[in-house]
């Protein structure tokens, strides 16, 4: 079930040097969007008022360079995240204690996340491997607290024509090992976009800089069913969740600029039930 209630079309306000931003009505065509632009902003709108109730906002400069992250609840006013992106060298920090690494092309390496637990300082850090054509096929999880030379949960995806159709997470760690984690995914074989966003039910650690980093290669073609299983310890499914996405709208140069969603949306993923909007950066 999707657990960040409405955020508001107010962060439009938020604009950066070369944005460029448009929305489309079900069935009909916008305006042409640009030659290199990359989705930075998700919003939320009711389909009968047109009132904002979510956005989610990546704040570039004009180099490409993302600097902001900010998440707004317009039905309580609360900023629920306000966090500068801030860059050194092959590292992307958003707070002292939470920072990604990149390649040479700023595709995501690593996640790392220090926290002090009962006086003891513990890092949990994801590793993410990539296969030799530029598709994420492997994510591993390390954590202190467990000092061993393998990792703790391991997730694997599978692709098939170009298309991320299967997420599977496990306990790895020798004489635990279970499924915890499984997810398969459908598309529309007759839509695609330009320069989309990766659709990973399970990435969690990634929501807040998913338009800010590289994921390797996105799906070919446009989601339009995700089902999601979590499973206990004794290995039997405890929850299921499913998502339809459909009613795609376009620019004239092939962006999407909006789709309807319903059904339980996974936490890991920041478009909630209704008509998502996006707005894009062009350099």
């Amino acid at each position: 079930m999707y657990k960040i209630s409405g955020l508001s079309i107010l962060l439009l306000i938020f604009l950066v040097a070369c944005e460029k931003e448009t929305s489309v009505e079900s069935g009909r065509k916008g305006p042409v969007i640009g030659a290199d632009c990359h989705p930075k902003q998700i919003v939320a709108v009711d389909s009968v008022s047109g009132r904002g109730s979510f956005s989610f906002l990546t704040g570039f400069d004009a180099t490409g360079t993302a600097r902001f992250v900010e998440v707004l609840d317009s039905v309580s006013g609360t900023i629920l995240l306000d966090a500068p992106l801030t860059w050194s060298g092959d590292t992307l920090r958003i707070s002292d204690s939470v920072y990604y690494l990149t390649d040479a092309n700023r595709r995501l390496k690593e996640f790392v996340a220090r926290q002090t637990d009962n006086g003891t300082l513990m890092t949990l850090k994801y590793v993410y491997t990539y296969d030799a054509s530029g598709f994420l096929v492997k994510k591993e999880l390390f954590s202190s607290a467990v000092p061993l030379p393998v990792p703790l949960i391991r997730f694997t995806y599978t692709w098939a024509s170009l298309n991320l159709v299967a997420v599977e997470g496990s306990v790895v760690i020798p004489g635990l090992i279970r499924k915890l984690f499984g997810a398969t995914l459908e598309y529309d074989p007759a839509a695609s976009a330009r320069n989309f966003l990766p659709i990973l039910p399970d990435a969690a650690e990634l929501t807040p800089v998913i338009m800010a980093v590289g994921l390797g290669n996105p799906s070919r073609n446009l989601v339009r069913r995700i089902d999601v299983s979590t499973y206990n310890d004794a290995g039997m499914i405890d929850s299921t969740a499913t998502s339809r996405y459909g009613s795609y709208g376009y620019s004239a140069d092939g962006y999407l600029l909006e789709w309807k969603v319903s059904g339980d949306v996974p936490d890991a993923l920041p478009f909630p039930p209704g008509r998502n909007l996006f707005h894009y950066h062009c350099r």
